[in-house]
């Protein structure tokens, strides 16, 4: 990876932006890292890698809250954990990880 200063950077653009076909152009201010300067190609690369990782933690949100159903790992809550669970007090004894099904008569 080649680090210039942004004083150099700016006073040679073009070169600069040749620089990024062989990696990342890091670019310093008063010897501080301030900027990265990517290709094109570097950049859509990342973004493919960014996209995947957003896809992977959207798949393991959706496992957390439909995996207990889809496990078929769900029971039917008791009136009175039922009442406890709506009402924020979560005395019931059920695992709080897994879904449970409200008492027959009693939905949503």
């Amino acid at each position: 990876m080649t680090t210039i200063s942004l004083k150099d950077a700016q006073a040679r653009l073009a070169e600069t932006v040749e620089r990024t076909e062989a990696g990342p152009v890091v670019l310093e201010d008063s010897g501080q890292p301030v900027a990265v300067v990517l290709s094109i190609a570097e950049y859509r690369r990342l973004s493919v890698v960014e996209n995947r990782e957003h896809e992977r933690l959207s798949q393991e949100a959706y496992d957390q809250v439909f995996g207990p159903f889809d496990r078929g790992e769900f029971r039917e809550l008791t009136d009175p954990e039922w009442k406890a669970l709506v009402d924020g007090q979560r005395k019931s004894r059920h695992d709080p990880r897994s879904l449970a099904l409200p008492p027959k008569g009693q939905g949503g």
